[in-house]
Order: structure tokens, then C-alpha cells, then sequence
């Protein structure tokens, strides 16, 4: 075996869990404590659940946050139009095979993201030509 991976040859402290106060400070040096932050999740139990742990966390941190449930049938394509100003959601993404590019070039490559669009994979409306080329 031979280290080669920039992020475990020398991975630092060993980690033994969150650090809430330096979570805290960082909310507060952002400016943005108390602010409101509305979770989008699909209207099942699991994404339910999800949603109301992430809102616990962001709650604890200092955010005003509120957990949205909205139809299967709906969220997906809801989470993807921009002119919904989704600041968080709970979604998945299930490959259809095993290559990288099933997930870079597709949810953050520049071809992937239509403002306004039902039909924008790449839901976080990421586009970096440099970075597009470097998948291609």
C-alpha cells in the first residue's frame, strides 16, 4: 500500500464530533443568525423525519428554520425551478451507473442548469467553465 490521496495521507486530528460552539460563532461572524431558512423535503415519513433533524440542527446553530413538506409527485421537479428560491431540500440521487460523471457532469456541469427550469438536474445551480471542461 502506498499513500497517495491528498485528503488521507495526513488527515489531521482524529474527529470525535461536531463542534456546536465553533458552529455557533461561525453563524453569528456570517450574519445571518436568526435567520429564516425553509426546508423542502418530499411528504413521506423518512424525508419528514429528515427534515425536522435538519431543522433541529440549523435551530440549534442559531437559523429560524422551517421544515416544508410538499407532494412526491411535485418536489423534485419544484426543488429544480429556481424561481422557487429553494434554500435547502432533501432529495436523492440513485446512479444509473458506476461512473463518476453520472453524477459531476450531470447534477453540476453548466449544460445541466436552466434558470427557471422544471427540468434543471443541476439543482444547485452551479456552473464553473473551468471545472466543465475538466469533466468533459
Amino acid at each position: 500500500h502506498e499513500d497517495y490521496c491528498p485528503f488521507t495521507k495526513n488527515p489531521g486530528a482524529k474527529w470525535s464530533a461536531p463542534d456546536l460552539d465553533k458552529a455557533k460563532q461561525l453563524v453569528e461572524d456570517s450574519g445571518t443568525k436568526g435567520q429564516k431558512v425553509t426546508i423542502i423535503v418530499e411528504d413521506t415519513a423518512i424525508s419528514r423525519s429528515i427534515g425536522v433533524y435538519l431543522q433541529s440542527v440549523l435551530t440549534s446553530i442559531g437559523y429560524v428554520a422551517d421544515v416544508k413538506p410538499i407532494s412526491s409527485n411535485i418536489q423534485f421537479t419544484y426543488i429544480q425551478n429556481t424561481n422557487n428560491k429553494v434554500q435547502m431540500s432533501v432529495t436523492q440521487w440513485y446512479k444509473d451507473y458506476p461512473a463518476a460523471s453520472d453524477f459531476l457532469n450531470i447534477l453540476f456541469s453548466c449544460a445541466s442548469f436552466r434558470e427557471g427550469s422544471d427540468a434543471s438536474i443541476n439543482i444547485a445551480g452551479f456552473c464553473d467553465k473551468e471545472i466543465d471542461a475538466k469533466m468533459q
